[in-house]
């Protein structure tokens, strides 16, 4: 009762019902969604973790826990260096290391609770039936996000899910933002496009170092595309 949340129930035929309940801090973000698995009769929970200027930085993979009762769960994700602490935003919000550029790879979760102990060999289920095809996020099962560091709150780079898509891999995908040569475009599209200064030229580099381009106009959109890179040996 003490904590802001928000309950929704969905029903349908034969009594079916889901029911989702949102946690919420003091500045109205979700730390918390928390729902019923009525196959089972456990709950999932996912999480959101914030940097210190409040954007949406972790988010932790829903997971199933062993309880049936909806409730807030405190310390569901912690540190793997100090596992009696809660995983909070000084781990991934702190000073870059040199020639990070203000890219901070957050740490690993403890694997003793949450999402980091279900898609781990801790998982007490982890024998039983379906269970054993759940992939081993070795301390990772959260995504990270990395912002640009000039206020327009564009990202720089997104890590995947797991240890070897964490950022500083090299196969977290990357975001690149520029505009176009006057010679790019009018080999495009001929003179008629008008100036370069109109256009952004936008890369994004995936998992697999393939590069996607697009070119967009002043609306915002997006008049080409095309693949950059080396070929494929293959």
């Amino acid at each position: 009762k003490d904590l802001n949340w928000q309950s929704a129930t969905n029903f349908a035929e034969d009594g079916k019902r889901k029911s989702i309940l949102q946690y919420f801090d003091g500045s109205l973000k979700e730390r918390q969604s928390v729902t019923k698995d009525n196959a089972s009769n456990t709950t999932i929970v996912g999480s959101t973790l914030y940097d210190k200027q409040g954007r949406p930085v972790i988010n932790v993979l829903p997971s199933p826990t062993l309880d049936n009762l909806i409730h807030y769960t405190p310390l569901i994700n912690r540190d793997i260096n100090n596992p009696s602490v809660e995983y909070g935003r000084e781990l991934y919000d702190g000073s870059p290391q040199v020639g990070d550029d203000c890219c901070m790879a957050a740490p690993g979760m403890a694997s003793d609770t949450g999402a980091a102990k279900y898609y781990s060999p801790a998982n007490s289920l982890k024998a039983i039936g379906k269970n054993q095809f759940i992939p081993d996020a070795q301390h990772f099962p959260f995504s990270q996000t990395q912002f640009s560091p000039d206020n327009t709150g564009r990202i720089m780079a997104q890590s995947g899910v797991e240890l070897d898509f964490r950022l500083g891999t090299g196969h977290e995908t990357k975001y690149y933002y520029g505009v176009p040569s006057q010679t790019d475009l009018d080999a495009l599209f001929g003179t008629d496009a008008g100036d370069a200064s109109h256009y952004q030229k936008n890369m994004v580099r995936d998992a697999n170092g393939q590069y996607s381009i697009s070119y967009v106009d002043m609306k915002g959109k997006t008049v080409a595309t095309a693949l950059a890179g080396e070929s494929p040996a293959s």
